[in-house]
């Protein structure tokens, strides 16, 4: 029995898939990002406040 699709047009339409999602991914992860400086300070005055506290008070445990 023949195949409907030969095996380059296969690899061709996956690779086309492949890159189309990452690329799709990809902007989704730019548009996601905080752009205005307001955004951009209110993630910085978050990661300071981390940054600050002390490890059992963020769940941090060792490991060893």
């Amino acid at each position: 029995m023949q195949t409907l699709i030969d095996p380059a047009t296969a690899d061709l339409i996956f690779t086309l898939a492949s890159f189309s999602g990452l690329l799709i991914m990809a902007t989704m992860t730019l548009a996601a990002l905080p752009w205005s400086d307001q955004e951009i300070e209110a993630t910085e005055a978050a990661a300071a406040n981390l940054l600050e506290l002390p490890a059992s008070a963020i769940g941090i445990r060792a490991t060893r």
